[in-house]
């Protein structure tokens, strides 16, 4: 049998104390093991009265981990309506509401960013375009688009929104824009933050004149106003914006007969302070009340004018008189600060067209560089194309297969071709400018 090793004064101390101490040591374990079961209880039976919990506060309490989900950790952008999916599945354990994502959207959002800050990195998917005179560009109505979008130089000084896509073929065929020098943003009823944002800095550069058309009910009316004033989601805006929209007593005059349409909302207390005569008869209308899903509900029978009731010609002689009366800018000119260059970079870029058309007609210069292209081809070896695009992808998988090929065959012509090219090129066009039937240039 082993001998018992004897214990040391200390460690007979130790097993004394731990002796004394183990029915409280064991009574502690008990306790912290009680403590986490009735937290988890707690957490458990908490999980179960949020059911219950308000909508937006149950997307207020997943916000911050669903926007880190859909940005990677915040290193991407993300869309509004990726962030609603996000949110939709996260609220779940919360609550067992609906979420739409126009709710989500317009109110979630809105009421979110206001209350704890601009989410960074989100954008709105775009709900409207910006065409611009001239050949200019078409730019969509995005959150991101808007950020980027840097208004051209001396190419507009009005700028409309219209609130139906539908009335901008009219217009563009019109002749508009060209004529007045005027940009078309179209929406798709109210104005976007985004495209609020934009007008906010429409004249920031330039003076611009910033106009509205409308229907002639009680959305159109208030499309107006809060195109030109601040809103919950946009505190602090305010742009001067001259309203072209159609009214009831316009729409009467031209003889358009309203049609009923059924209001669901009651009218709103800055718009019925703006609304008088026929508009307030006619947008008011009778109340009734209706089942709806096992409610009742208030709507109101009423009538509205819009813009398509009328004919194409009064659509656009709408908006020209309306133009007319209130004073609309001449066409852009720029200031005379700035003429004199712009001028003199406006005639060299002419000038360069014209000695490209000398240069064509005294040496036949596309036969040239076709006659060029043709000596030097074999030399560049094309049948390895496939070759050169795989080798360059290596170095840069961002670019095409075309810009691919360019560079590999730039880099060929730089390194192998460039003098030789030159030879070539010289003898040509001293060719060309020798022979009787150019004139003997040379």
């Amino acid at each position: 049998m082993a001998k018992t090793r004897d214990l040391t004064p200390v460690e007979a101390i130790g097993n004394a104390m731990f002796g004394v101490l183990k029915p409280y040591y064991k009574e502690g374990r008990r306790r912290i093991k009680g403590a986490k079961s009735r937290a988890r209880e707690a957490q458990r039976q908490a999980n179960a009265y949020d059911k219950g919990m308000p909508l937006n506060a149950a997307c207020f309490e997943v916000m911050t981990p669903a926007v880190a989900h859909v940005s990677g950790a915040h290193t991407l952008p993300y869309g509004a309506r990726r962030l609603y999916y996000r949110v939709r599945e996260l609220i779940k354990q919360y609550t067992d509401a609906a979420l739409t994502y126009k709710y989500f959207r317009d109110t979630i959002l809105r009421d979110y960013q206001r209350e704890r800050g601009k989410l960074r990195g989100l954008y709105y998917d775009p709900r409207g375009r910006l065409h611009e005179p001239h050949g200019g560009r078409t730019v969509d109505m995005g959150t991101l688009a808007v950020e980027a979008y840097q208004f051209p130089a001396h190419a507009f000084n009005k700028l409309l929104y219209v609130e139906k896509k539908g009335q901008f073929p009219l217009l563009q065929n019109a002749r508009l824009m060209e004529r007045y020098d005027l940009a078309i943003m179209t929406g798709e009823g109210f104005a976007t933050e985004a495209a609020r944002t934009l007008l906010a800095n429409a004249d920031q550069d330039e003076r611009i004149q910033i106009f509205v058309l409308h229907d002639a009910d009680p959305s159109g009316y208030d499309i107006a106003r809060t195109v030109r004033e601040e809103t919950e989601r946009m505190p602090g805006y305010s742009v001067d914006v001259i309203d072209l929209g159609l009214t009831v007593d316009k729409a009467l005059k031209l003889g358009v007969e309203p049609e009923e349409f059924v209001r669901t909302q009651a009218l709103g207390e800055k718009l019925l302070g703006e609304l008088w005569g026929d508009a307030l008869s006619l947008f008011t209308g009778e109340e009734r009340t209706v089942r709806d899903g096992g409610k009742t509900k208030t709507v109101w029978d009423c009538k509205r004018i819009e813009l398509d009731a009328l004919t194409a010609p009064q659509a656009v002689t709408l908006v020209e008189e309306g133009l007319r009366a209130e004073g609309v800018f001449g066409k852009v000119i720029p200031p005379d600060e700035e003429l004199q260059d712009l001028t003199e970079a406006i005639y060299r870029e002419e000038a360069e067209k014209w000695a490209e058309e000398a240069l064509e007609e005294l040496t036949l210069w596309n036969a040239i560089k076709e006659a060029l292209a043709d000596k030097f081809m074999e030399q560049f070896k094309l049948e390895n194309s496939d070759r050169y695009i795989r080798a360059r992808f290596k170095k840069n998988d961002a670019l095409s297969w075309k810009n691919a090929l360019r560079d590999v065959l730039t880099d060929i012509h730089q390194a192998k071709h460039t003098d030789s090219l030159k030879e070539a090129l010289r003898e040509k066009v001293i060719e060309a400018l020798e022979k009787p039937e150019n004139g003997g240039a040379l």
